[in-house]
C-alpha cells in the first residue's frame, strides 16, 4: 500500500476510522489484561499463599502462548481474520469469567485455574497475528510506523497502569468483579473489531494438522529465504536473550549495588517504561519521514550506550537516567521491527512471519532468564550490563553490513 494519503503521523492514523475502531477496543482491552494480571496473582495466593503456585500459573500462560504461537499465525493466514479475532475475544471473554464463577460459586483449585489460565492464553495466540496482519490492510504505507506505535503505546501503557489500577479495584470491589471487567474488555474488543470495515481475507480454507505444519513450515522458509526479514528476526531473539535477564537483575542491582529500597526499583522501572513511550512517541509523530533501518541501528546502539553507562553508575538518579535512554533505544528498535516484518511479507504469509517473530524471541527470553539469576551471584550485576553494552552495539553493527536493511525506508 505504498501509495497512501500524503499526510503523516497521529492526525492522519487516527482520522482512519477502521483503524480508531480497533485502537479504542485495544486500550479497553490492554487495561483489562493489566488489571486481571494482579487480580489473578492476588487469586492464587489467597487460594495457596504459594510463590511456586504463581510460578506455575504464570509457567502455564507462557507455554500457551509458545505451543500455539506459530499455529496462531498459521491460521491468520487460513481463516478470515476478523472473524478469529471476533471468535478470540468472545472466547478469551468466557475463559476469565469462567474464573470468578469458580470461585465464587462452584469452588477452584490450583489445576483448575492453571488450565482456564491455559485456554485463556491459547485464545490470545489466534487474535494478536491475525491483528497485527490485518493492520497493514487497512492503513497506508506511510502511516502504518504511526498505526503500529500507538497500538505498542497501548500495550506499554496497559503494562504500566494496569496492575497499579489492578490493585486498587482488588482492594475496592474484589477480584471476582475485577476479573469480569476483563471479560467485559474481551468484548469490547471483539465489538470493535465487528463495526471496523476489514478487507475480506482468505476464508474456511481446509485446516488440518497437515495443512498447519506445512503452513508453519512455509512461513519459515520465507523468512529465512528473505535477507532483511531473516536479519530483523535473528537480532530479535538476540535482543530478547541479551533483554531477557533485565527483570530478574534490576532488582538485584537496585538492592545490592545502588543500596536503595523497593521504591528504587519503581522508579528505575517508571523510568525504562516511560522512555520506551517516548520513543514510541516520537516514531509515532514522525510516521513514514523515519527511516525504519537507521532507527533500528540507532535504537541498537543507544541501548549499547545507555547499558555501557549503567555498568559504570553508582547513584541512583543516574541510573534512572540511563534507563530511560535504555526504554527509548528498545522502543526505536521494537517498531520499526515489526512494521518491516508487515510490509516485507505478502499477506498471505504475514500472520506466519509475525507470529515466527513473536514465538522465537518469546522463547529467548525464558531461556536467559533461566541462568540469569545464579550467575549474577558470582559475578554481581555489572558484569551483565558491560555484555549488554557489547552485544547491543555489536547488533547495530550487524544492521549496518546488512545494505538493504541500512537502507529500509
Amino acid at each position: 500500500m505504498g501509495e497512501g494519503r500524503k499526510t503523516r503521523g497521529y492526525r492522519a492514523v487516527l482520522s482512519n476510522r477502521d483503524f480508531l475502531l480497533i485502537w479504542c477496543g485495544e486500550i479497553f482491552s490492554r487495561i483489562g489484561d493489566g488489571i486481571s494480571q494482579v487480580a489473578l496473582i492476588w487469586l492464587v495466593l489467597e487460594l495457596t499463599g504459594s510463590g511456586a503456585a504463581v510460578g506455575t500459573v504464570v509457567a502455564v500462560y507462557t507455554a500457551a502462548a509458545l505451543i500455539f504461537g506459530l499455529p496462531g499465525g498459521a491460521l491468520a493466514d487460513r481463516w478470515d481474520r476478523k472473524k478469529l479475532m471476533i471468535l478470540s475475544g468472545i472466547f478469551s471473554a468466557l475463559f476469565v469469567a469462567m474464573i470468578p464463577v469458580f470461585y465464587t460459586s462452584l469452588g477452584l483449585s490450583i489445576p483448575l485455574l492453571a488450565g482456564l489460565v491455559f485456554l485463556l492464553s491459547t485464545a490470545s495466540q489466534f487474535f494478536e497475528p491475525a491483528l497485527d496482519a490485518t493492520i497493514p490492510n487497512i492503513v497506508p504505507e506511510s502511516e502504518l510506523m504511526s498505526a503500529n506505535a500507538l497500538k505498542m503505546t497501548t500495550r506499554q501503557l496497559g503494562q504500566l497502569l494496569g496492575p497499579a489500577l489492578g490493585g486498587v479495584l482488588v482492594g475496592a470491589i474484589g477480584i471476582a468483579n475485577v476479573l469480569y471487567l476483563d471479560a467485559i474488555s474481551f468484548l469490547i474488543m471483539a465489538v470493535a473489531v465487528l463495526l471496523a470495515r476489514l478487507p475480506p481475507s482468505r476464508a474456511g480454507e481446509k485446516t488440518s494438522l497437515k495443512c498447519l505444519l506445512a503452513d508453519i513450515g512455509e512461513g519459515l522458509s520465507f523468512v529465512k529465504g528473505q535477507r532483511v526479514l531473516l536479519s530483523v528476526v535473528l537480532m530479535a531473539i538476540v535482543a530478547n536473550l541479551a533483554f531477557g535477564p533485565l527483570s530478574v537483575i534490576s532488582p538485584l542491582l537496585v538492592k545490592k549495588d545502588l543500596q536503595a529500597g523497593p521504591e528504587g526499583f519503581g522508579y528505575l522501572m517508571s523510568c525504562f517504561g516511560l522512555g520506551t513511550l517516548a520513543g514510541m512517541l516520537l516514531l509515532g509523530a514522525l510516521g513514514g519521514k523515519a527511516p525504519k533501518g537507521k532507527a533500528i541501528i540507532a535504537g541498537f546502539a543507544l541501548a549499547g550506550m545507555a547499558a555501557g553507562l549503567t555498568a559504570l553508575t553508582s547513584e541512583l538518579y543516574q541510573t534512572l537516567a540511563c534507563f530511560f535512554l535504555l526504554g527509548v533505544g528498545v522502543a526505536l528498535v521494537n517498531v520499526p521491527f515489526v512494521t518491516l516484518e508487515q510490509l516485507l511479507s505478502p499477506d498471505r504469509l504475514r500472520g506466519k512471519v509475525l507470529s515466527t517473530d513473536r514465538t522465537l524471541s518469546m522463547a529467548a527470553t525464558p531461556v536467559s532468564q533461566a541462568g540469569a539469576g545464579f550467575i549474577v551471584e558470582w559475578t554481581g550485576t555489572r558484569p551483565f550490563f558491560g555484555i549488554l553494552s557489547g552485544v547491543l552495539p555489536a547488533c547495530a553493527i550487524a544492521g549496518m553490513l546488512v545494505g538493504d536493511l541500512r537502507k529500509a525506508r
